[in-house]
């Protein structure tokens, strides 16, 4: 999609509704960790817990010109506890499920849906402007 016709919605904060409904967070050791036979590095991984029990992990990470933020769940832990997509308890979570500008920052959001066991969105930062 050209950047000319990119929505996006203006927010507060990417996470403070999230957190709001979180009752613990930790953040994982060994970090930045580079992959360099996928040419990307992790830059931070931090778990939350929701209300409900449910963990959700936030990851930084980035790959040449490309920074991203993953939140996703474990699937079949997710499934065996919920009875609506991951998309809409983000939604219910606080967690934006559109394109976002946060003080001028721009994030692209994209549902990746279920990939490796886990249901993941992902915020790419739009550094085309």
């Amino acid at each position: 999609m050209s950047k000319e016709l990119r929505i996006y919605k203006k927010v507060d904060s990417l996470f403070d509704d999230m957190l709001e409904k979180c009752v613990g967070s930790r953040v994982l050791d060994g970090y930045p960790k580079a992959y360099p036979e996928d040419d990307f590095v992790e830059d931070q991984v931090v778990i939350l817990t929701a209300e409900d029990g449910t963990e959700i992990e936030v990851c930084r990470w980035h790959e040449a010109d490309m920074h991203l933020i993953d939140i996703s769940v474990e699937k079949e832990k997710f499934d065996m506890t919920h009875d609506i997509s991951f998309e809409e308890y983000c939604g219910n979570m606080g967690i934006h499920t559109e394109n976002i500008s946060v003080n001028g920052v721009k994030y692209m959001y994209n549902y990746a849906g279920e990939t490796r066991g886990n249901y993941r969105m992902q915020y790419y930062l739009d550094l085309d402007d």
